[in-house]
């Protein structure tokens, strides 16, 4: 994409008109050289009463209009569990979707007669979810990166060392991790990629407090889930 993006002879030629989408992360990369003023950019974001509407649309099409809201298709679900489901689809309606798919399994799995999500299906649903989630695509490796090269899943592997699945400090993550004289050069790899991001809190004392953007990494430090490439 970067021959693409950062050719404005082509972006600007008055015969053609072209429009990429693509991952904010990935564009992030990009961005020193992307010219942002010479184009329009335009964030697509969806926002949890958005993605509930155009899941019940969804849901709606495929019953042939025997369904029109996704809460019916539940039993003794908690709010907690509709607040997991939406915090972990990260304002992504694909993401929704991959969701529900592995709900229905985690269903079928436990009882496969049952007409409807239970509070346990979510749970392992959620936990499938997670743990089989492709996480390069949304944190590209480069395409001639070494195996032993630091790439999201390492990352992560740090980050579920750690006790509390929001924040961190420095001295925290090498603590945790094991990680040493090489901390910075982690944490900073991280938020090159948007994995993390440095927060202006600072603990007594003064150390920097680093927050952990990904929901999903943020539910498998709080559920003890191991997230490791396949």
């Amino acid at each position: 994409t970067r021959e693409l993006l950062c050719d404005n002879n082509l972006l600007l030629n008055p015969n053609i008109q072209i429009i990429v989408s693509m991952w904010k992360i990935a564009f992030s990369q990009l961005e020193t050289s992307f010219r942002r003023s010479k184009h329009y950019v335009y964030d697509i974001t969806w926002n949890r009463q958005q993605l509930e509407k155009v899941l019940n649309q969804r849901i709606s099409i495929y019953s042939d209009k025997k369904r029109n809201n996704y809460r019916s298709l539940f039993k003794n679900a908690t709010e907690e569990d509709f607040n997991n489901i939406f915090k972990l689809c990260n304002s992504n309606p694909r993401d929704l979707w991959d969701i529900f798919d592995k709900l229905f399994h985690a269903q079928f799995e436990l009882d496969s007669s049952c007409t409807s999500i239970s509070h346990e299906a979510v749970i392992n649903g959620l936990q499938c979810f997670v743990e089989n989630f492709s996480f390069y695509e949304y944190y590209p490796k480069k395409k001639k990166a070494r195996k032993n090269t630091n790439d999201i899943y390492s990352y992560i592997k740090h980050l579920l060392t750690l006790n509390n699945p929001i924040e961190f400090t420095n001295d925290e993550l090498r603590t945790s991790a094991s990680t040493g004289g090489s901390t910075t050069n982690y944490i900073t790899g991280m938020m090159n990629i948007g994995l993390v991001s440095k927060t202006d809190t600072k603990r007594p004392g003064g150390s920097i407090v680093y927050k952990i953007n990904d929901p999903k990494v943020q539910y498998a430090i709080s559920n003890k889930i191991i997230i490791k490439h396949l």
